[in-house]
This record gives structure tokens, sequence and C-alpha cells, in this order.
């Protein structure tokens, strides 16, 4: 009987190194796990999910390939439609007019790039063609600075601001634009009146709310627009008939709102539009005025006028004369 008296010790003594390992079990370190490798594919989708949110490491000869294609992808650049060479020649004429002063021949360089078969009109290359002549010309209408395309007058006796000014400008464009004071129009015999000759336009391009200026069928400036909401803003042929500085609005129900109150929609100046050459219009009261809100320029929101920012509306009433300019509105 002796053998069961050993089975039975060697059964009490594993049951209590079972119960030992038991308890001490949780606190011993974990063993490694020989587990068969992964395969290719498994690899290449772990990689993959994990270059996706972990940063890059360019130590990591493995993923080095797929992290400098990410790091050095280029950034989407803006499309002036400027080629390389008309790009140089504007570069050319800034440096003339900004360093040089050669006003002249920045502009001729200038103008010749606007009309460029190359340069789509409105396109963003267009836009930085226009902001410099349009900035060139400003200087030229409000400084006594010579230029070819001015005419020199040389006052006579019996000359007024009025009579030099004629179908050309205004007279206050002719005292911005020869350092003659705003509050005085005397002139002597022999002074030298420096001006823009020969005829101007406008044309309105509802689509892209914007007013181009055009002296001689030449772009000459521009400006952005509000026009009337829900496509009001009338189409065709116009002439500007009548200006009005300070204008006073009268509404429809008689109410008269006076210059400088915030309810007056028309701002600092007004331009009267009426319809020529067979323009046929709904309504009546058009016309090209400032505004009270200046963030809506840009926009439709009038009730069908043409609507300028305060300071543009009042450049641009310096510059062009009454009566004699035509303007055309398109879609």
């Amino acid at each position: 009987m002796y053998w069961y008296y050993k089975v039975v010790i060697l059964g009490v003594v594993a049951a209590i190194l079972y119960g030992l390992f038991s308890i001490v079990s949780p606190y011993l370190p974990e063993m490694p796990s020989f587990s068969k490798p992964a395969s290719k594919e498994e690899a290449n989708t772990a990689t993959s999910s994990e270059s996706s949110t972990a940063p890059t490491n360019t130590q990591n000869t493995q993923q080095a390939p797929n992290t400098n294609v990410t790091a050095t992808k280029p950034k989407p650049q803006v499309i002036t439609n400027l080629n390389a060479g008309l790009k140089s020649k504007l570069t050319e004429a800034k440096d003339l007019y900004k360093r040089h002063q050669r006003i002249d021949e920045a502009y001729e360089i200038a103008a010749k790039i606007l009309v460029d078969p190359s340069v789509p009109r409105f396109s963003s290359a267009w836009y930085e063609v226009a902001d410099f002549i349009s900035d060139i010309n400003t200087k030229l209408s409000f400084s006594s600075a010579p230029s070819k395309r001015k005419i020199n007058h040389q006052v006579k006796r019996g000359d007024s601001l009025s009579s030099i000014a004629g179908n050309y400008t205004t007279i206050r464009g002719l005292q911005r634009g020869n350092n003659i004071p705003l509050d005085s129009g005397i002139i002597h015999p022999g002074d030298v009146i420096r001006l823009f000759p020969g005829n101007w336009e406008i044309e309105v391009v509802k689509t892209e709310y914007i007013l181009i200026l055009k002296q001689n069928g030449q772009f000459f400036k521009y400006y952005k627009v509000g026009i009337g909401k829900e496509d009001r803003t009338p189409e065709g042929k116009f002439k500007i008939y009548g200006k009005v500085e300070d204008p006073i609005w009268e509404k429809k129900d008689g109410q008269r709102i006076q210059p400088g109150d915030s309810r007056n929609v028309l701002g600092t100046r007004w331009m009267k539009l009426k319809p020529i050459e067979g323009t046929a219009i709904t309504g009546s009261g058009y016309g090209i005025h400032g505004t009270t809100q200046p963030n809506s320029v840009g926009t439709p929101a009038s009730q069908g006028c043409i609507r300028m920012r305060n300071s543009d509306v009042e450049e641009l009433f310096d510059i062009i004369p009454d009566v004699v300019v035509e303007v055309i509105i398109r879609k």
C-alpha cells in the first residue's frame, strides 16, 4: 500500500503548487509571444494605416519614399494667365513707375499687356494689370504731373475754369489736377492748366459688378459697384444727364431724406441716367450714386441703380463732365 501514499502526497503537493502559481501569476512579467510572422500583404496594410496618423519619421528608410512624396507635394498655384514674357514686362512697367517716375512709359507697356489676346478679360491677370493702370491714371488725374496724354492749356485773358473744362472734365477736376485750391477759381493769363482731352465713356458689366471708365475708347480706370437686386438694373445705352452733389433722396411717399442722413441711400453724389438710342426701360429714376451701405458694393442690393462707394463716386464725379458721357450697361 506504500505507493498509494506517494500518489496522495504528490497530488497534495501539485495542488499546493497550482494554488501558489494562481496567486502570483498576475505579478509575473509577460512572456513574449512567438506567433507566426505576418504576411507581406498584412504588413503593408499596417504600415499604410499607421503612416496616415503617425508623425513623419525621416529616419525610417522603409517609410521614407511615401513620406517624401507627401512632404514635397507642391501647393496649388494661383493661375494668373500671364505668360513669362508679359509678367516680365509688367514688372518692368512697375519699376519704371515706382522707382524712376517714368509714368508714360510705364502706362504704354501696361496698356499693351491689358489688351493682349492671352490676357482674358476679368481674369486675375487682367485685374492685376487694370489695377496698375488705374493707379497711374488716378495719379495723373489728380496731380499736375505732365503726360503725353494730357493737353497743356495756356490761360488767356477771359478764360475761366468752366470754359477750360468744357466737355472734357469738371471745375473741381481741374482744381484737383492743377493744385488749385478748391475754394478758389482764380487763374491768371500765362498759367498752364493740364487736363485729359477727348471723350469719356462708361461701361457697366453687371455680372462682374464693375464700372469701367474709358477715355477715347481706351481703358482708364475701373470701380467695383453694386447693382439692382432681382436683376432690376436695366441694360442698354444711357447718358449721364444731371449731376448733383450731396443729393436729397425723395422717397415714393414724398418723404425727403437730407444729405448726411444714414437713411439717404444716395450717399454723397448722384448722376442721373437718361436712356438713349431706343433703350426701353421700366420705371424711372435710375442713376449712378454713392451709398451709406458700403458693404453692399459688389452685391445686388439696390432698387436698380448703380451703387458706388462714396469715395469712388466722388472721384468719378470730378473726372467726367455732364451731359456728354455715354453709359453702356451690359449683362
